[in-house]
């Protein structure tokens, strides 16, 4: 994902992952990364991943149909992850 064109440069904001852009294996579930940010991962941090993982406790046991993921970002620095999902009867 592109940062909007309004933000400033360096600013957070909002990433948002459709259905063909995560896996979900177990409790964990991988983000694909874009050339763009596995570049910046990489010089920045010296990140050298394909992909990134985030671990949800006891989302394996959860009977859901995940269609939509965004992380939101917080005054503090931190995310939130947001799902949008559908439940399976």
């Amino acid at each position: 994902p592109r940062p909007p064109r309004f933000k400033k440069k360096g600013s957070k904001y909002n990433i948002k992952y459709l259905n063909n852009g995560f896996k979900i294996e177990g409790d964990i579930i991988r983000f694909s990364i874009s050339g763009q940010q596995k570049e910046y991962l990489k010089a920045t941090y010296g990140i050298k991943s394909k992909y990134l993982y985030v671990k949800i406790k006891e989302f394996s046991q959860l009977n859901l149909k995940v269609k939509e993921i965004e992380f939101k970002p917080l005054k503090n620095g931190d995310y939130e992850i947001f799902i949008a999902h559908e439940v399976i009867a």
